[in-house]
């Protein structure tokens, strides 16, 4: 007699490319090295992209405690690069848009309550940005969405140094990140130089599959891979830039500060 087997496709699908990620390397990407991975991370994850269809790629291996550190943040992120631009209004979407709004009112509503703009705050925004007043303004000032707008570049740093070198960053080393909302965006307000130190911007395809309009990312490193700068913009809605150096000592003058984290950085985090 035949049996069906207990496992599913898709956690067939998962089980071989785990294997193949230990393959290729079996750390975790996120702890300097240290500890073996023991599941697939996807960076950036699928709660970005629309009704969660994300095309292949960007899979990285992380262990247990790095995976959950990274998934308050990853909601956070996944919440703010939705809040003025959505890709499509389908009814979908908007089901969609509704259940994400739900997910932060359950589980970060400190997040959403610091995002409420004074009456100090718009008036500064319609001085500020004259061309943008057909926009609802968010104050991103608070050190909770700071915090977790961090977590999430640094994260995305690390995925990408991988991904660019095949090296993982060592705890000696460090990731020192920005972000910048759209308002800085439209009015020019990014640093052009980091534009000048990353490549030609890329996507996730999958076939004729693609999510230019969600994500796109760019990368260079130094030849000899033990640096790289990275830029990242998730819709019209918020960029991240991550400057990765595998080895702190090489930086002059390099003094540890809120913008700075450190491989293992994720342990520490509530899931």
């Amino acid at each position: 007699m035949r049996h069906k087997n207990p496992m599913g496709e898709g956690a067939r699908r998962t089980r071989t490319l785990l294997d193949r990620l230990r393959a290729e390397q079996p750390y975790c990407i996120y702890c300097g090295g240290r500890i073996l991975g023991d599941s697939v991370d996807h960076m950036p994850p699928r709660t970005i992209f629309d009704l969660r269809q994300r095309p292949k790629g960007l899979e990285f291996l992380a262990c247990t405690a790095c995976n959950a550190g990274g998934k308050k943040a990853e909601q956070i992120a996944g919440f703010v690069s939705r809040l003025l631009y959505p890709t499509r209004r389908t009814h979908e979407v908007d089901l969609e848009l509704r259940k994400i709004f739900k997910m932060m009112v359950n589980n970060h509503r400190d997040v959403l309550v610091e995002m409420f703009p004074t009456i100090e705050e718009l008036l500064n925004f319609q001085r500020s940005y004259p061309t943008l007043q057909q926009f609802k303004a968010l104050s991103v000032k608070g050190p909770l969405i700071n915090a977790a707008m961090r977590t999430f570049a640094a994260k995305m740093g690390l995925a990408l140094h991988y991904r660019e070198n095949r090296r993982v960053v060592p705890t000696t080393g460090a990731v020192i990140v920005r972000w910048f909302s759209n308002a800085q965006a439209f009015t020019n307000r990014i640093p052009p130089e980091i534009f000048q130190m990353v490549g030609s911007p890329d996507t996730l395809r999958q076939g004729k599959f693609e999510v230019r309009d969600q994500f796109m990312y760019a990368s260079r490193s130094l030849p000899e891979g033990d640096v790289s700068a990275h830029y990242a913009t998730f819709r019209l809605s918020f960029a991240i830039n991550a400057f990765v150096v595998e080895n702190t000592a090489t930086i002059e003058g390099y003094t540890p500060g809120p913008n700075i984290l450190h491989p293992g950085f994720l342990k520490d985090k509530p899931s």
